[in-house]
């Protein structure tokens, strides 16, 4: 007789998605363009300085989460925001694999600018999933694990090899993407009002026409006699 093996599920939610989204594209940006040891050491590699676009890299990031709340209002909007992101900054990283040029400097600024978008655009994930008592639980949980990842990827770029570090980082990104792709367009409170309008709608219909006439009043005339 064969003995069944168990195998834990693992619950993997909305709120859960949302974590590993931020988390995974975070280390991404903590370890590439926002001063990261992967971009450091490639320009270390091609005797350049990072320095003239790094400044800018910065500036457009924080425009980006800025300008964000003007533009986005709705999470199907701040979905979509979040897959052109990943999708450009995983093209903007690989420019990177060859040598220096202008398309540095456009990859980087525009990744940025998009990054700062993206941020800005999660929030409507963090706002939505995570309950206002466990807020800051989550926001502790994206920090940790985006600096774990980002520490790996930047060891992994000092000591073995800063392009290896950089196609690290793009797998970082398709995981990301692949969260972004699971993640709904639309809020859980949209839903719950619709399905209780279709339900309320349906219940009138079923009911008699009877009982949805409205009922005549009847006068009763006393006479005197």
């Amino acid at each position: 007789m064969e003995e069944k093996v168990y195998t834990p599920k693992v619950n993997i939610n909305n709120r859960n998605l949302s974590v590993a989204v931020f988390a995974l594209y975070f280390s991404w940006l903590l370890a590439f363009p926002f001063e990261g040891q992967i971009l450091y050491s490639l320009a270390d590699f091609h005797q350049v300085s990072p320095h003239e676009f790094i400044f800018g890299a910065i500036a457009v990031h924080f425009a980006g989460l800025f300008l964000c709340g003007f533009f986005i209002k709705e999470m199907r909007t701040a979905k979509r925001l979040m897959l052109v992101a990943i999708a450009f900054s995983i093209l903007a990283s690989a420019v990177f694999f060859f040598h220096p040029s202008i398309l540095w400097t456009i990859a980087i600024i525009t990744s940025s600018f998009l990054a700062g978008g993206l941020v800005a655009a999660w929030g409507f994930y963090f706002k939505e999933y995570t309950p206002k008592n466990e807020r800051i639980k989550t926001a502790a949980d994206v920090l940790i694990y985006s600096n774990i990842l980002m520490i790996a990827l930047n060891m992994v770029a000092i000591h073995l090899s800063p392009h290896l570090g950089l196609g690290l980082s793009i797998i970082v990104l398709g995981a990301a993407l692949k969260c972004v792709l699971q993640l709904p367009e639309k809020s859980d409170n949209v839903i719950h009002s619709t399905s209780k309008n279709t339900e309320d709608t349906v219940s009138i219909m079923n009911c008699p026409l009877s009982s949805r006439q409205p009922k005549k009043k009847k006068w009763y005339y006393w006479t005197l006699s």
